[in-house]
């Protein structure tokens, strides 16, 4: 296996150019000047003033550095609390209709079941819940009732009359349908 590795030229910082020292002046006996040594002080001054603001300006940049990592690190916390309550949320609603799907009598019950492999996958799919109330569906049956579809219940009937048809309904003027809702509720009964 071959390392390939980027080799991206770095450049180094340019020097700070100093403006060029002015040649020294000397006086008759070859001492500095008393004027070039007080230019000397000045230009000395001024660097000591630009290298106060530059620290300053670093320290400055370095504390907004540390805030702006202190908040990006409190919103991921957030954030990750928000997930994790989303993704009970989720967990609980398919609890919920798998429960339901199940014939659970008690929600409650739930607790007795093992939810270890319940997971979250990164689309929000939940998966392992229906094994999870199988596998206590199995252990303890008596916590579930005998599941029937509503479905059943209101399947038609052969000898249902022909106006029960909905487009019939749809057809049919006021007094048509009132005279049809009392008689199918009276059918009801």
């Amino acid at each position: 296996m071959t390392d390939v590795t980027a080799t991206v030229p770095v450049q180094a910082a340019a020097p700070v150019q100093a403006a060029a020292a002015p040649e020294p002046k000397k006086n008759a006996k070859g001492e500095l000047t008393q004027e070039y040594v007080s230019e000397l002080r000045r230009e000395n001054q001024e660097r000591r003033n630009e290298s106060a603001i530059l620290t300053k300006n670093l320290e400055d940049t370095s504390k907004k550095l540390q805030e702006t990592e202190s908040n990006a690190k409190k919103a991921l916390e957030e954030v990750q609390a928000l997930n994790k309550q989303a993704e009970i949320k989720m967990v609980r609603a398919d609890v919920k209709v798998f429960a339901n799907k199940h014939g659970l009598r008690d929600l409650e019950d739930v607790k007795l079941a093992d939810l270890t492999g319940v997971k979250v996958d990164a689309n929000g799919d939940v998966s392992g819940v229906e094994e999870a109330l199988i596998s206590l569906k199995s252990k303890k049956p008596y916590l579930f009732a005998e599941v029937t579809t509503s479905r059943a219940n209101f399947a038609p009937d052969a000898a249902t009359p022909d106006k029960f048809n909905p487009e019939k309904v749809k057809a049919m003027s006021d007094a048509e349908y009132q005279a049809y809702e009392a008689e199918w509720l009276a059918s009801l009964s």
